[in-house]
């Protein structure tokens, strides 16, 4: 099966410099696996079902575990174009934190940062994300789960071979929830709106 190099909507804003800071929020047309760049496709993907399914899957520039995306995902962009950098833990925290507060203004309550990178709901993983980042600039984006089920990652992505501490050897489906799984019925373009709030600014 194929790899493809990451060429998705927002990876024009890694290739871009000629602003300093912009953010993309967008739903995937289609289900597709994303693996981080030291990953392994044959570590980390069940290529047999994703070949079966005609599922793509991509390496990206960025590190992490391997993800899915689909039109039951929101995928939120970062990027910041800036010489002076902080280390990737600050903007973990700040787009996080940013994410958190949007979530929590619409209703959504038990949400906190856990691990490196993650955001938890009712202490099951909801969000995660990886950073690209060189000497002139730091991307991040991240996968938030509107409504996607569980079954789907088991499907495709193999048990990761770094997890955080928190997840506890939990599989897939003991460890990852939605919005809508978890009793949430909110329009994902009211959480369109109230992450772009929190993201208009760069970080200082």
């Amino acid at each position: 099966m194929e790899l493809i190099e990451y060429n998705l909507a927002d990876s024009e804003l890694i290739q871009d410099n000629s602003f300093k800071y912009k953010y993309m929020l967008w739903v995937p047309t289609n289900t597709a696996v994303i693996i981080g760049r030291s990953n392994k496709p044959e570590r980390s993907v069940f290529l047999e079902n994703a070949e079966i399914d005609s599922i793509p899957v991509y390496q990206r520039p960025s590190g992490g575990e391997a993800v899915v995306i689909s039109p039951k995902t929101l995928v939120i962009s970062v990027v910041y174009n800036i010489a002076t950098q902080k280390q990737s833990t600050f903007y973990f925290h700040e787009y996080n934190r940013r994410i958190i507060n949007a979530l929590s203004s619409l209703g959504i309550g038990e949400l906190k940062y856990e691990g490196i990178s993650d955001v938890t709901l009712n202490k099951r993983k909801i969000l995660g994300c990886s950073i690209y980042r060189n000497k002139n600039k730091v991307f991040y984006h991240a996968v938030l789960n509107l409504s996607e089920r569980p079954e789907v990652l088991m499907r495709y992505l193999k048990f990761p071979g770094k997890t955080p501490e928190y997840r506890a050897g939990r599989s897939h489906d003991d460890f990852v929830t939605s919005i809508k799984k978890e009793g949430f019925g909110i329009e994902t373009e009211a959480i369109k709106k109230a992450i772009s709030g929190e993201m208009l600014l760069p970080p200082h």
